[in-house]
């Protein structure tokens, strides 16, 4: 049985960012209108990307203060796999990613005593990313937001850039975003985490990102999909999943994290989650790597064929991952992650949750939640456009509920930490829905 959902007289086109047949049908028209910064990462062959200049008066959006005990640290980090080609080019250039980590600061470190205006604040976007946002957000995300209305760069995230990290060995989190989503857009979540403790990994897959921005200023850009989506799924999955167990493979190294960062991972408690197709990614990264001990897919469809959401089940799905693993659902109507989760969840192998976050669309599992209602008052937005983009559950209940639940389940199985939310609904959090069994 599935869980119960709200109902709405509001019919809608479902703009997801899920391994559906419409986005990778048209995806490359798409691509191909894209005012894009340029191409290739700098490790590969691409030209160099202008950088933005100046900022005009645009919105600038803030997200919601992370909620744990501890200040929240961010750096960004270029990784080279020198053992692998890039699989999206014909050529000999070196699979490179650009990666996010979100870590437990120091609150003795003298950066946290600063006047806020003289704080090292990391960007939200890169410029190169920043230029590309709008037109993804709409095109591709189907957001609607005025293009030029908001300032993607100076988004206020409450981190501190380069800051040392905080005493103590931390778990380790890894996240895949969903198709066409920025790592970024899921620092709301990661920096909460973080701030509770955990060390966060935010993985932007090159080509398959939006916009990717390097150290030398290069910005790698998304790539149409092949003509058969379903060939282009699988190859994008496995690219993922190779693309975080090479993640692992750095985080291990005794060398190259800064501020310390080595000595304070975990690697003995290691999660990961995503949102869509990264949920995707978190099952097959899970059965694939046995260091991840806990999974968890945020509205993603499991299925690998976008013209069927029941078909071409993965054995992750039909067999399963003896390992926890939790799906959170959104509000959508008829939302076609049912077919593969319900088989997921019929495997009979390890344990599972699956929950559904009443009144919420696709985009609140992302800092959308958050920003397009901050926006909507300011640009006008339509009500139906909100609705469709962020549902009608209100943002601070959804972050809220969000947050306690993601929380509650990694430390469960990565800190072995009791918790009732996955028993039985919480009149505490009323709008989460547990499925029946």
């Amino acid at each position: 049985m599935t869980p119960s959902r709200s109902t709405s007289e509001h019919t809608t086109v479902r703009r997801r960012s899920v391994l559906a047949a419409p986005l990778l049908a048209g995806l490359a028209a798409a691509l191909g209108s894209l005012d894009v910064a340029g191409a290739g990462p700098a490790s590969a062959a691409g030209t160099g990307a202008p950088r933005a200049t100046g900022h005009r008066s645009r919105l600038r959006l803030r997200l919601p203060a992370p909620s744990g005990p501890y200040p929240v640290g961010a750096s960004r980090l270029c990784l080279v796999d020198n053992r692998r080609a890039d699989p999206w080019h014909d050529t000999n250039a070196r699979r490179a990613l650009m990666v996010t980590l979100f870590h437990p600061a120091d609150p003795a470190d003298p950066a946290h005593r600063q006047d806020p205006r003289h704080r090292r604040r990391p960007a939200y976007m890169l410029p190169g990313e920043a230029a590309t946002f709008d037109d993804t957000a709409n095109r591709l995300l189907g957001l609607g937001l005025p293009a030029g209305a908001i300032d993607w760069e100076r988004v206020h995230t409450h981190v501190l850039r380069d800051v040392p990290a905080a005493h103590g060995r931390h778990p380790v989190l890894l996240y895949s975003p969903g198709l066409g989503e920025p790592r970024s857009f899921a620092t709301a979540q990661a920096a909460d985490l973080a701030s509770r403790g955990y060390v966060v990994v935010c993985v932007d897959h090159t080509y398959e990102s939006p916009a990717v921005e390097f150290p030398d200023g290069t910005v790698a850009t998304m790539l149409p999909p092949a003509p058969d989506p379903r060939t282009w799924v699988h190859k994008a999955m496995s690219v993922r999943v190779a693309d975080v167990r090479f993640v692992l493979d750095v985080l291990a190294r005794p060398a190259g994290l800064p501020h310390g960062l080595i000595r304070v991972l975990d690697l003995t408690r290691i999660g990961m989650y995503g949102k869509s197709a990264g949920g995707l990614a978190a099952l097959l990264a899970m059965a694939a790597d046995d260091r991840i001990r806990a999974g968890a897919n945020f509205d993603g469809n499991l299925g690998m064929d976008p013209a069927d959401p029941a078909g071409d089940l993965p054995p992750a799905v039909t067999e399963g991952v003896d390992r926890p693993f939790l799906l959170l659902g959104s509000d959508t109507p008829n939302n076609d992650t049912e077919p593969s989760w319900h088989a997921f969840h019929g495997n009979g192998r390890g344990w599972k949750r699956e929950l559904t976050l009443l009144g919420s669309r696709h985009h609140s599992y992302a800092d959308a939640q958050t920003l397009v209602a901050q926006a909507a008052g300011p640009l006008d937005l339509p009500a139906a456009t909100v609705a469709e983009d962020i549902g009608t559950i209100t943002p601070h209940r959804s972050v809220l509920v969000q947050r306690a639940y993601v929380a509650a389940y990694f430390d469960r199985w990565l800190r072995d930490r009791p918790t009732t939310l996955f028993d039985r609904p919480s009149p505490r959090y009323p709008e989460m829905s547990l499925q029946e069994s």
